[in-house]
């Protein structure tokens, strides 16, 4: 028994000594909490303390200097109001450039409304330009459509006869680059619808005539044909040219009137009465070749002329002694291609006055066709100035076939 208590009772002494040990380690930790406690406060208080030193002093500075804080404080207004200053002079500063960026800007809006004002008055004249232009186009192809659609229709039989009874008229006549090539229809001696082809052998040329209709006047006693074209133009070496309101008219000077009656009395409008007798002589034609080599001398002398009116000698039937008979003048404005006047001349020669250095255009027995209408040349016959050109220039250029004074 003995040998069971002692190790109890020493369980129980260890017991007692471990519980006493804790509750010291306890009561010595309590010790340390209040005592690091009491450090702090300690601290805080001289923390307070050190503060209330320090505003005593501050409080005992003031104290001793009242005028120098005054002064502090005017300078803190001053540095305030100068910075004042500098704000609203920034602030000026500011508004005038933004007023200056205004006026700037109202220039340039001024600016911009103007170019944007000559931009749209531009476009409105390349738009109307654009309209006239495409309306002209529309124009142009309308006719061409009609001309095609035209040129597909067949001409009736008796039309046709028609036009080649004229052509062999005018073979007969020595027109040998004149030919009637379409036409539609003929009423009242008026021919529709008309296409004629004028070729010029030597100058390569081939002139285009379209005329909505087309009259033939034959004047006996003359012995000229006239064609007259209206409604219509002409498509030549310098473009094409509309016909006037008056027409554009061909005249064909000493045709054989006779057999235009005889064979085309449905188309011919004669009038007048033939001369009796006619020589055989004054009957006799130039072959037609040797007649376009006369025709371009005495023209090639025409258009070395300084006159206002280009003159050209259409045609002509014969040359004997200098003089061509039958022949056709024509003068056009401005030298350019509005035919202003004709001359129909039983003869017409050049003259020369060597004394007096003048080189003429003489045209005897015939007729003259003006706007203002039409006038027989007088008994002293009609006389055209050629101008700037000297009769050495006119002997050589016509190889000595003139009339010298």
């Amino acid at each position: 028994m003995v040998r069971f208590f002692l190790p109890a009772l020493a369980i129980l002494v260890l017991l007692g000594g471990a519980v006493y040990f804790h509750s010291e380690m306890r009561r010595v930790a309590l010790k340390v909490v209040l005592l690091e406690t009491d450090l702090a406060a300690a601290s805080v208080e001289q923390d307070a303390t050190a503060v209330r030193l320090a505003a005593a002093q501050q409080r005992s500075s003031r104290q001793k200097s009242p005028l120098s804080g005054q002064a502090d404080r005017i300078a803190e207004q001053d540095a305030l109001l100068l910075e004042r200053a500098r704000v609203i002079l920034d602030l000026q500063s500011k508004l005038e450039a933004s007023d200056l960026g205004l006026e700037l800007a109202a220039s340039d809006i001024r600016r911009l409304e103007s170019e944007l004002k000559s931009e749209l008055d531009q476009r409105e004249g390349v738009s109307s330009m654009v309209d006239e232009v495409a309306a002209a186009l529309r124009a142009e192809r309308e006719r061409h459509s009609k001309e095609i659609a035209e040129a597909r229709v067949f001409m009736p039989e008796t039309v046709r006869q028609v036009l080649v009874t004229a052509n062999q008229c005018l073979r007969v006549d020595g027109q040998q680059g004149l030919r009637f090539f379409k036409a539609s229809k003929i009423e009242d001696k008026v021919l529709h619808d008309v296409q004629l082809f004028d070729s010029d052998a030597t100058a390569l040329t081939t002139t285009i005539y379209l005329a909505g209709q087309m009259t033939f006047d034959l004047d006996r006693s003359t012995g000229n044909l006239t064609l007259t074209l209206h409604e219509g133009s002409m498509q030549g070496p310098n473009g094409r040219v509309e016909f006037d309101s008056d027409g554009h008219t061909l005249v064909l000077p000493g045709v054989d009137g006779a057999n235009w009656e005889i064979r085309l009395p449905f188309l011919v409008n004669a009038s007048g009465e033939y001369p009796v007798p006619v020589s055989r002589k004054k009957l006799l034609r130039m072959p037609a070749n040797q007649r376009l080599v006369w025709l371009k001398r005495v023209n090639h002398l025409l258009g070395q002329a300084d006159n206002l009116t280009g003159y050209e000698v259409s045609s002509f039937l014969n040359l004997e002694g200098g003089r061509f008979t039958g022949a056709l003048l024509l003068g056009y404005e401005n030298r350019g291609n509005i035919l202003s006047m004709s001359v129909e001349a039983n003869e017409l020669w050049v003259h020369v006055a060597d004394g007096s250095g003048r080189v003429e255009l003489h045209l005897r027995d015939g007729i003259i066709r003006q706007s203002g209408g039409v006038t027989p040349i007088s008994e002293t016959g009609y006389i055209l100035q050629i101008l700037g050109v000297e009769p050495s220039e006119a002997i050589e250029t016509m190889q000595g076939m003139v009339i010298r004074e």
